[in-house]
């Protein structure tokens, strides 16, 4: 996609991969060790992803599509049987034909493709049968991350295997409105200026700790194209968790009450007659056939979610697309000047799901 500041998915010429073990989240002084230290913990669970990706179907010459034509990326090393989590753009959005995952030692294996995320460009994958002892990589808490922290990334920029860069985290919650491109995630996305080009997708986002806290998953280009203009941006590491988790036992359904929530602003407060101090979500649109219906209404002044504060849209959205279908949404809602009402919504299943 081009354009005066485009987003560019980072499939290119490679992508890598991470992957699991404890979380960490303090992070020494800075010394001249630190980067060696923390490329030394985290390269090993690092991939490279080989796909071969099925052609158009051609009249002239029936063999292309099962030729298909190659693509590479990255992940990272979920566990020690093999998982591997990367980008969804990787793996073409689950349409490839075969895959080769390459070890840090140059090691391949064939890999499979277990599924794709519904609500984010997270795809899991699972290494044949490895005659290998795998090295999981170590998960940090993106919860505990801040603006100006020094971060590595690692992957295969442009084919080149193993290739370090550094910079710190530019923003730690930041979300990309979704008109710049249609399949940008909804949640909150680590902001980096950490040098993040083509085949850098689906490898790890990691702290002077070796601890992974985020997928890198796109950049900003310049309208002309080409790479890093110290705009990049990684799913958070507990984001791409919850997916992992959700494909692994093969329940990828999404939470949905039918409503559409935003920020609470002036307008809302004086078109609805919200308390000026009142800190919540507000209820845009409510589905008729949604379980809301009859219990929500527009200006509804949603202030907690089971129990947590909900002040925050996008944070909103996740609690009910992460929370399990058939389960009980437990709302505390402010409605106008009323007392506080207490609202319990069955959480259905989202129906754009298949």
């Amino acid at each position: 996609m081009q354009r005066k500041l485009s987003v560019t998915a980072l499939l290119g010429a490679t992508i890598l991969m991470l992957g699991i073990a404890m979380r960490v989240t303090a992070q020494e002084a800075l010394t001249r060790d630190s980067y060696k230290n923390a490329v030394k913990i985290a390269s090993p669970s690092v991939v490279t992803i080989e796909v071969r990706i099925p052609h158009e179907f051609s009249v002239t010459d029936p063999t292309v599509n099962q030729r298909g034509s190659r693509a590479t990326g990255s992940g990272i090393i979920a566990d020690a049987l093999g998982h591997i989590i990367t980008n969804k753009h990787v793996v073409n959005g689950g349409k490839i034909l075969d895959a080769t995952i390459t070890l840090a030692d140059g090691k391949s294996f064939s890999a499979r493709l277990l599924g794709v995320a519904p609500d984010t460009d997270i795809a899991i994958m699972l290494i044949d049968t490895p005659q290998h002892t795998l090295t999981p990589a170590k998960f940090g808490d993106d919860s505990a991350i801040q603006a100006g922290e020094i971060v590595i990334a690692i992957g295969a920029p442009h084919g080149l295997q193993n290739t370090v860069t550094h910079g710190i985290i530019s923003n730690a919650a930041r979300v990309l409105e979704s008109t710049i491109q249609d399949d940008v995630p909804s949640h909150k996305l680590i902001q980096t200026d950490a040098s993040i080009n083509p085949g850098n997708s689906g490898g790890p986002l990691a702290t002077l700790d070796g601890a992974v806290i985020g997928i890198n998953t796109l950049i900003f280009t310049a309208a002309s194209g080409g790479g890093s203009i110290g705009l990049g941006f990684a799913i958070p590491i507990d984001v791409a968790l919850r997916a992992f988790d959700r494909i692994r036992s093969g329940n990828i359904s999404l939470g949905w009450i039918g409503i559409g929530v935003e920020d609470i602003s002036n307008i809302h407060r004086q078109a609805f007659d919200i308390d000026q101090n009142a800190a919540c979500v507000v209820v845009t649109t409510v589905d008729a056939s949604g379980p809301a219906a009859g219990k929500l209404r527009q200006g509804d002044c949603i202030t907690t979610a089971n129990g947590r504060m909900t002040n925050d849209a996008v944070e909103f959205r996740a609690i009910v697309s992460n929370a399990t279908v058939g389960s009980t949404l437990a709302l505390n809602v402010q409605r106008g000047k009323n007392p506080p009402l207490h609202v319990d919504i069955a959480v259905a299943k989202k129906p754009s799901m298949p």
